[in-house]
């Protein structure tokens, strides 16, 4: 056989091979993203501030993630005064959905919209729960699969109380011309460090056994990065007037002292 149908034949056989790795190996990889992995239940939220709890199931599938977040009454008997809350509620509901590492660092975010947001009615009628059942987008196998926390935010939410509004007192009540009880004012100022960051109640748990409950919903933000072992400055005129600085970040929120 001439020389140059040899080297035709080695190189046809030479590109054949690499075709037919590099198509093994592409569909090896497109098997890795998109092969379905089983589904993680989160642990689940109470907030206990609204009533509510908060539950959170994520699966990765056709090289995407999906998720269902439920959200719904605290108690089970709670169901009245949640479809009561939510009825009457007139402000637009959006959610943030937050995922995070063992450090504490964010690596995944998703904005709910009220559109995503499904009311779901029980046999009586009433909104029982809120769904969201959605495709997470531009969370990558690689940032899912380090998650190891999860957090839910939100811009404007109604409380839910079991506590009938309409419901008559027992006995006539009479009027007096006492002034309502104010809180006594009290000076607290020091430092602390920060043991643990409750992201759902905004809570600050610290070294020295105070707890800081952050209320405003813009900073209730701000304290979902703080971590463990971050110093803190502190002054509060009462129990529900407390300035919180965080001075490794050089951040401000206003709290009050739960504990």
């Amino acid at each position: 056989m001439p020389v140059w149908k040899r080297l035709v034949l080695v190189g046809a056989s030479f590109g054949a091979g690499i075709g037919i790795v590099g198509t093994v190996a592409g569909l090896s990889v497109y098997w890795y993203y998109s092969h379905p992995r089983a589904t993680r239940d989160w642990p689940e939220r109470d907030i206990e501030a609204y009533g509510l709890k908060a539950s959170l199931k994520t699966r990765w599938r056709d090289d995407a993630l999906h998720y269902r977040l439920d959200i719904a009454p605290l108690s089970p008997d709670g169901v009245d005064a949640f479809d009561r809350s939510f009825r009457s509620f007139s402000e637009p509901l959006n959610f943030t959905l937050f995922l995070y590492d063992d450090a504490g660092f964010q690596v995944c975010s998703a904005s709910i919209d009220k559109s995503d947001i499904k009311h779901d009615v029980d046999k009586k009628g009433r909104f029982a729960s809120l769904s969201v059942n959605a495709t997470w987008l531009f969370c990558s196998y690689g940032r899912y699969r380090d998650s190891r926390k999860w957090n839910l935010g939100w811009k404007v939410l109604p409380k839910v109380s079991t506590d009938r509004t309409d419901t008559a007192p027992s006995a006539p009540v009479a009027a007096t011309n006492k002034a309502p009880k104010t809180e006594k004012p009290m000076t607290i100022e020091g430092t602390d460090t920060i043991t643990g960051v409750d992201p759902v109640s905004s809570q600050l748990d610290t070294e020295s056994g105070r707890v800081f409950w952050v209320y405003r919903p813009g900073e209730q933000y701000t304290v979902i990065s703080w971590s463990a072992k971050e110093r803190l400055r502190f002054s509060c005129k009462t129990r529900s007037d407390c300035i919180v600085v965080n001075t490794d970040r050089d951040e401000t929120v206003h709290a009050r002292l739960t504990k």
